[in-house]
């Protein structure tokens, strides 16, 4: 058994992270947790060129932009990307928004888009 303590993403205050993006993963697959305020400013539009990426919105409400389509990000639903799927999260509607990211892999493969 192994036991991960959570890391704060740079750059993403209320973000954090469990285990280690190294060469050698772990598991084959990165999972993070946010929580914002509805203060929370809109992303930069981002896609991931290998990496499925699963949100899983566990209270609170938000809009995930994908391909320029507003998506709702509620509890009871998980929202499924696909890699090349340009998204990024535009707003909290209901705060604090906590949800789960899911990547694929521990690739880094994000190419954000200025």
């Amino acid at each position: 058994m192994q036991i991960f303590p959570r890391h704060p993403k740079e750059h993403k205050p209320g973000a954090f992270y469990y285990g280690e993006f190294t060469d050698q993963p772990l598991a084959p697959f990165s999972i993070s947790v946010a929580s914002f305020s509805k203060d929370y400013g809109p992303e930069k539009p981002h896609y991931h060129t290998k990496n499925q990426k699963v949100y899983l919105t566990l209270e609170g409400e938000g809009i995930l932009n994908v391909n320029g389509q507003p998506v709702i990000m509620k509890p009871e639903e998980m929202i499924h990307l696909e890699p090349n799927d340009i998204h990024f999260v535009e707003k909290v509607t209901r705060a604090p928004i906590k949800y789960i990211v899911i990547l694929s892999s521990k690739t880094n493969d994000k190419v954000v888009i200025d």
